[in-house]
């Protein structure tokens, strides 16, 4: 299962390897209308995950060649935030991981990055530049929001072997927050990797998508058990 954003070569060269993909288009995404993409302000975390283990469930039963002991996860951005969530959410479901620039702590991000908007509209609050004339709890009710719908909060019950690709240029998802994932995996045991790009968000120039490609297919490759 991957995220939308995966250009039509990383699917071609997933298929020459033997991997099938599913890309989930998840309430929320463009292409439904502008209800449905409003529709997830403030269920974040929520809708986005069981649209995605529902297309899974259905994959999996629509296509009975596919081995149900051999799924991973690949997602960018929005959809690294997703895969993280789907390992700490249904641990026993997805076996290994590929998160790039992954949002991790939502409320951690807000300050630092380059899209404070989107933070606040993942919890369906205008976004404010100040805070300036509003209650002192107000403020405090924003972040704990922002971090309970973050994958943070599941980060202790991932098992999946993960790897972590980040930009050190980042300045939509800060690097930061990869790094917190990796650091907290590998605190509880869980078979880790951490790549950093000299790169910003996308990781889209040549040589580091070139490397990002080959080794998220070497990751899926080793611990899904695919033989080529």
């Amino acid at each position: 299962i991957c995220d939308g954003s995966s250009s039509i070569i990383i699917l071609q060269y997933s298929f020459l390897l033997g991997i099938g993909i599913l890309q989930v288009n998840y309430r929320g995404s463009t292409g439904m209308g502008s209800d449905n993409v409003e529709y997830l302000q403030g269920r974040v975390g929520t809708t986005d995950v069981i649209d995605c283990v529902t297309a899974t469930q259905e994959a999996l039963e629509k296509y009975p060649w596919l081995d149900p002991e051999r799924v991973g996860l690949s997602g960018g951005s929005h959809g690294g935030f997703l895969v993280a969530h789907l390992s700490g959410q249904y641990k026993n479901m997805y076996k290994s991981v590929v998160a790039r620039n992954p949002v991790i702590d939502i409320a951690a991000m807000f300050t630092i990055s380059d899209i404070p908007d989107w933070c606040a509209a993942v919890i369906n609050q205008p976004y404010r530049q100040s805070f300036s004339g509003e209650p002192k709890c107000y403020a405090e009710e924003m972040t704990i929001m922002m971090f309970k719908c973050s994958p943070i909060v599941y980060a202790d019950n991932v098992k999946a072997p993960t790897l972590v690709c980040i930009g050190k240029n980042d300045l939509r998802v800060p690097p930061s927050q990869g790094k917190h994932w990796y650091h907290r995996l590998k605190a509880n045991g869980v078979t880790t990797k951490m790549l950093v790009y000299d790169d910003n968000h996308p990781l889209s120039s040549g040589p580091v998508e070139i490397d990002e490609i080959i080794n998220a297919a070497l990751w899926l490759l080793e611990h899904l058990k695919v033989n080529i």
